[in-house]
Order: structure tokens, then sequence, then C-alpha cells
């Protein structure tokens, strides 16, 4: 990087309503083409050119600016007047930087912050300034070393990223062939499992028979009984189905009756115990509509004839 650096010269104090000149010594190094210095003015003061150093030299909105399309071969001095009002007083700040094309980036040089006294104690207002602008070049230093860390700092990070990085080219390099290799072995167990499983005859699925109806049984009692039917349907099924399904723990009977498989559940001599357990059935085992059925001597009646037999 080029070792540029720019120096400031201008008076401790000025009087109020008087006038200075900020004299800056460039030290350029070898950059050359484009560059701009500017520097920032507290309000009160106004900019006149000086020696510009075959710059364009403008000062707008506190800002004091030389343009160079090309800078000078050498090291070069510019100069600028400034004019205080009347009414100003105090210390005042004079900062601005330096920027210019290195390598086709824009570097910024931070020229050091000078500060003026505008005062009528001529004397006081020089050791304040001076305490100041000591002040103020000490942090200019501090703050010099905290950028030339972090980008020291900087540089040995990515130094490591890169060092990682090659690693890991490495790595990658040796495992590719590892993982190539334990992939083609993979898929030749696999092949082979494939292979055995296809050799291997299924094993024949076993069908549990479903329990025969017991319609007979059903026209073996004598006399008017009272069941609870619980399911219907057009196919038989285990009454396993509704031990599972609804926790009925009471045998189920099976009866056909007008095309369907009918499944009925308890023997009750009268009506009002059926229509009890039939309730139970709906409210705690969640059968849906059950319902009370009737057969006198193994036959399936309606249930008023059978309250009209048993004279319910």
């Amino acid at each position: 990087m080029a070792q540029v650096s720019v120096n400031t010269t201008l008076p401790a104090t000025v009087a109020p309503g008087g006038s200075f000149t900020v004299e800056l010594d460039v030290a350029k190094g070898d950059v050359s083409g484009f560059a701009k210095l500017q520097q920032n003015l507290p309000p009160g003061f106004s900019a006149e050119q000086g020696e510009s150093a075959n710059a364009t030299f403008s000062f707008k909105d506190q800002k004091v600016k030389f343009l160079w399309m090309a800078l000078p071969n050498n090291n070069f001095q510019v100069s600028y007047k400034v004019n205080v009002d009347a009414s100003l007083s105090g210390n005042q700040i004079i900062e601005g930087t330096f920027a210019y094309i290195q390598d086709n980036e824009t570097e910024k040089y931070v020229i050091p912050k000078d500060i003026i006294s505008v005062g009528a104690n001529q004397a006081d207002a020089a050791n304040q300034a001076a305490m100041d602008k000591i002040l103020a070049d000490q942090q200019a230093k501090e703050d010099a070393a905290e950028t030339a860390r972090k980008e020291a700092a900087s540089a040995e990070e990515t130094e490591e990223v890169a060092a990682v990085e090659e690693v890991t080219e490495v790595v990658e390099e040796v495992a590719e062939p590892i993982v190539e290799a334990v992939e083609e072995i993979a898929e030749e167990v696999v092949e082979a499992v494939e292979e055995v499983v296809e050799a291997t005859p299924a094993p024949a699925k076993t069908v549990e028979p479903v329990a025969d109806y017991n319609d007979a049984m059903m026209k073996s009692k004598a006399g008017l009984v009272f069941r609870v039917q619980v399911a219907a349907g057009p196919s038989q099924v285990d009454p396993s189905f509704f031990v599972n399904k609804y926790g009925i723990s009471d045998a189920i009977v099976i009866e056909e009756h007008e095309g369907l498989f009918k499944y009925v559940v308890g023997e009750f001599g009268s009506y009002r115990p059926a229509k009890t357990f039939s309730n139970e059935l709906r409210d705690n085992n969640s059968v849906e509509g059950p319902f009370v059925t009737a057969y006198n001597d193994g036959v399936r009646i309606h249930v008023k004839e059978a309250l009209d037999i048993a004279g319910q």
C-alpha cells in the first residue's frame, strides 16, 4: 500500500472576525491519477482558494474540496484562507480525508484533527488549543493502531481459512475413493440379499376359519326369550370382532334372519332387563343402535307380539 500522509499547518488561535491560512503538505508516495482532499469546517468559518497544485477548488456546505483528475508527479502543498465570523468563539475542530485510487480500489487517508481556538484571550486559547491538539493527535494514533491491528487479525484469519480449505481438499481427495469402494460393496450386498429374497418362497397365509353361526341353537330354545341385537350384515364375521371393538364379554350368538347375519347377545325371560342391558351396551360399550329382539320357541317374532304373549 502507498505510504500516504497529509500534514496540516494552521495557527492555534484566531480572533473573532479574523482570518488564517491552512496549509496541507501531501506526501503521495506512488499514488497517481484521480484524488480528492476534503476538509470539513465548523459553522462560522468560510474558505477562499489559496495554492491548489492544479486541483479544482470548491467550498460548499462547510466542505473545502481539492479535486485532481491526475495528481502532481511529486509531493505537493495546497492551502486555503479561512475567514472567521465575528460572533464565533471557543475551540473549533477542522478534520478531513484524502481519497485516492490504488490498485483499482478507493483508499482513504484520515487527516488528523486540528483544533483552533477563537477568542480574545490569545495566550489561554493557545494553550488550550495546543493541549487539544495533543489529545487529538494521540487519539488519531490510537485509531490508526487499532485499524492496523484489525487488518493484521483479518489477514491472519484469512490465512487460517485458506489452510483449513487446503486440508479439507486433501481429505476429500483421500476419502473419495474409499467412499466409492464402500458404495460398490454396499450395492453388491443389496443385490445378493435381493436374489436370496426372490429365491425364497413366501410362506402360505393361514386363514382362520370364521365361527359357524349357531342358528340351530337359537331355534332349540323353548319358550319366550328376549335378546339384544348389536349388529347385522350380509357377510358373516367372527364374534371376536365385537369383543375387540366393544369389549362385550357375553357370548355372541349368530343367527341368519331375512337374508342377513344378525349378532345378538344376552338371554332374558322378560323385556325390561333386556332393555336395560341394551341401554348399557349403548352407554358403556359405545355400541351403535342396539335394540331388543324377541323369540318364541326359537322363532324370531316382533317384540310387541312377545309382550302380548308374556302379558307385559
